[in-house]
């Protein structure tokens, strides 16, 4: 049973584990093999320990947790949403609203944490009357098709 729920500075070393695992999972052969030996699950702790902790109405953080009641909460996945970030020139409306991030351990991928945590960030996205959302992917990765 898979559970999303929004993220709790426990969950940050989980969170630091999965992003560092599913981008060298997902991206190897597509981004230089230099900048994914680089990621490091302590560098993307003190990352995500400030998104999580600066989380607000705005950018919500959740976490995909296998919620079975035989076994302790593991997380399996995360998520991050808010305002659709504006490049310079962007035609897009202030109310577009943006996927940050989306990853699920490379094992536990197709199980439905990843449908369940795009499904719990389009609806938030939707409470707050954003009209559009936005996904940035890589073109050449497989994944992209799940979107």
């Amino acid at each position: 049973m898979i559970r999303v729920r929004p993220a709790r500075q426990d969950d940050v070393a989980e969170i630091a584990r999965i992003h560092v695992e599913s981008w060298r999972s997902a991206y190897a052969g597509l981004l230089p093999d230099a900048s994914l030996v680089r990621m490091s699950v302590a560098g993307q702790a003190r990352q995500w320990r400030s998104v999580v902790r600066r989380a607000d109405h705005l950018h919500r953080v959740f976490v995909a947790a296998d919620a079975r009641p035989d076994a302790p909460e593991a997380v399996i996945g995360f998520a991050s949403c808010g305002p659709a970030r504006h490049p310079a020139g962007s035609s897009r409306s202030p109310n577009d609203g943006e996927v940050f991030t989306l990853y699920v351990e490379p094992d536990r991928q197709g199980e439905g944490a990843g449908r369940a945590l795009l499904e719990r960030c389009l609806d938030t996205l939707a409470g707050e009357r954003r009209r559009h959302a936005v996904v940035w992917v890589i073109a050449a990765n497989p994944s992209r098709f799940f979107y």
